[in-house]
């Protein structure tokens, strides 16, 4: 039977695991990725915490508030740094929590702060940790330094969410956590990114909301076609920088400026030069969505007067 309840939610990622793959071979780096898991995985115990499931080279855990879900990912940190195996082989975690109400059912979670967790985990680079502002402040820790990311938009949220960075490197220093930076006040290059397909133009900039892409009538940008998944791919702004995610079955192919197109798939990739994208297929003709970059200048606040 279902349940609400209110949860910290941490993922971990094992950073580039599909190079580790490719270079130590499918049966060593299965065994290297298994290793860090469980390492992970006691981590979370130690803390008061379980893991809800594992998911390929990923763990995701549930810890009662968010202080223990805190000193949970500092601890992983380190406890992967020191290890022996982990550091021969240069494997590294990357990992993102966020607190808030979700729904227990058959052992797993569902819910909006879920998918918080999950996305601001999708952000963090290898040996970080990221977490949503007002989780770092009910965590009302001491054990780190902090700093805003600025704020950053969630499928599904009509505000944006801050987001912060945690320092786990050096232990004792005070927690700072700075006041969020808005969208709308942070300083730097003003870009517009505009997208022609089929007649229908969207123009974007840093206060735009994410523009889906897919086969879903929902979609920002309906393309039809059986080879374009219903959820197929989002462009949004993030910090000030434009970028595509591709969510699909069949992959995105992007080619900006001078470069080859390439193909993403379950990846992302920054949009900063004029260029084009096809989804499910490589680009031609008849699938192009023009992408026309423009930087025109900077502010020191966005959108004031």
């Amino acid at each position: 039977m279902a349940r609400s309840e209110h949860v910290a939610i941490l993922f971990a990622d094992i950073a580039g695991s599909t190079k580790l793959f490719d270079v130590r071979g499918d049966v060593v780096a299965r065994g290297l990725v298994a290793h860090a898991l469980t390492l992970l995985g006691d981590v979370a115990a130690e803390h008061s915490g379980r893991v809800v499931k594992t998911i390929g080279d990923e763990v995701m855990c549930a810890f009662s508030d968010a202080a223990s879900a805190f000193a949970a990912a500092v601890s992983m940190q380190r406890r992967i740094d020191s290890d022996e195996a982990s550091a021969r082989e240069g494997v590294a975690v990357r990992i993102g929590f966020h607190s808030g109400t979700a729904i227990l059912e058959a052992g797993d979670l569902f819910g909006q702060a879920v998918n918080v967790a999950a996305h601001v985990a999708s952000l963090a680079k290898r040996e970080q940790i990221l977490a949503t502002a007002e989780t770092l402040a009910d965590a009302r820790t001491s054990q780190a330094a902090a700093r805003s990311l600025g704020a950053v938009y969630v499928s599904g949220k009509i505000e944006p969410i801050d987001v912060v960075e945690i320092s786990w490197r050096e232990p004792g220093e005070v927690t700072t956590l700075h006041p969020p930076v808005a969208i709308a006040a942070q300083k730097g290059v003003l870009a517009t990114l505009q997208l022609r397909h089929l007649g229908r133009t969207f123009r974007l900039d840093a206060h735009s909301r994410p523009l889906t892409l897919g086969r879903d009538r929902r979609s920002g940008l309906m393309i039809e076609a059986d080879w374009v998944s219903r959820d197929h791919a989002v462009i949004e702004c993030q910090w000030g920088h434009f970028l595509i995610r591709d969510h699909s079955t069949n992959g995105t192919w992007v080619c900006v400026g001078k470069e080859s197109q390439i193909r993403l798939h379950r990846t992302h990739h920054p949009l900063r030069k004029t260029g084009a994208i096809s989804l499910g297929q490589p680009i031609a003709p008849q699938s192009i969505v023009r992408i026309d970059y423009e930087q025109t200048g900077t502010e020191d606040h966005l959108g004031s007067p």
